[in-house]
């Protein structure tokens, strides 16, 4: 939380990690959100990259040692390493205070740079009667360059879904990853051809299993424990069809008869 002309402000850490998205694309970073590291690995609030260099960005609602801790983990995994916050000091301040003062110089020893976010406002909304906020950030201190890193370990987890799929510090916790790409595929599927067998689906979708017949006991299954989104499974007679959640039977797929007449 933030105070701010007598209340608190509550701070979302979406709006610190919009913020710096746009600080670092307007520099021409491509910038990948929610990057998963793999199964019981972390994941990355923002990876940037330009050219061969990786920039690793871990984005918090306020300054913490835990925040310092998780960037600390990401040194020698990218050339540069920063964390963001909202600003830790009124902008009017000529001065740091001791606090942001200790802070910077952990983090300048560590060599990981700091990015603060504050919200400015832009304009006024005539209709609400108030105020029109927008965040910004500045790069603050700036990180040490890491020549020597493991290659590829993160670049190799980069994929072009990741800069749009998910907002970096969404509260629903959605990344994307191989698994939800086939989940959101199928779910598509689904709407499309309500009444489908997991056959029919998995013949049409690409997807990331090595295998068909894996795929389709993989996701029977996932679909029946209700892990995707918008999709459920019914007996029909002696077949499993697919539905979209809320699509009541007999709005599905029409008999052949009907169809023809």
């Amino acid at each position: 939380m933030m105070r701010r002309g007598g209340e608190l402000e509550i701070v979302k850490e979406v709006d610190v990690a919009r913020a710096v998205v746009r600080w670092l694309e307007d520099r021409d970073w491509t910038v990948y959100q929610e990057v998963s590291l793999g199964y019981a690995e972390p994941t990355l609030d923002l990876v940037a990259k330009r050219g061969p260099v990786l920039w690793i960005v871990e984005c918090k609602a306020s300054m913490s040692l835990a925040l310092l801790e998780q960037a600390a983990r990401s040194i020698g995994f990218a050339h540069l390493v920063s964390v963001a916050a909202p600003q830790l000091q009124p902008v009017r301040w000529r001065h740091r205070s001791p606090a942001c003062h200790f802070v910077d110089r952990a983090l300048e020893a560590l060599g990981v740079g700091r990015f603060a976010a504050r919200r400015e406002a832009v304009g006024y909304d005539i209709h609400r009667r108030g105020a029109i906020y927008e965040w910004s950030a500045d790069l603050l201190v700036r990180p040490r360059l890491n020549r020597r890193i493991v290659k590829g370990f993160i670049a190799n987890r980069l994929n072009e879904a990741q800069r749009t799929y998910a907002p970096a510090g969404n509260a629903e916790g959605r990344r994307w990853s191989p698994f939800r790409e086939t989940c959101d595929k199928v779910k598509l599927y689904v709407e499309g051809h309500p009444g489908c067998t997991m056959k029919e689906v998995i013949d049409a979708v690409d997807h990331h299993y090595a295998k068909d017949a894996t795929a389709r006991s993989s996701m029977a299954h996932w679909i029946k424990a209700g892990k995707v989104d918008g999709v459920e499974i019914r007996l029909e007679g002696r077949r499993f069809a697919l539905y979209p959640i809320g699509n009541r039977r007999g709005l599905g797929r029409r008999p052949a008869a009907e169809v023809e007449a």
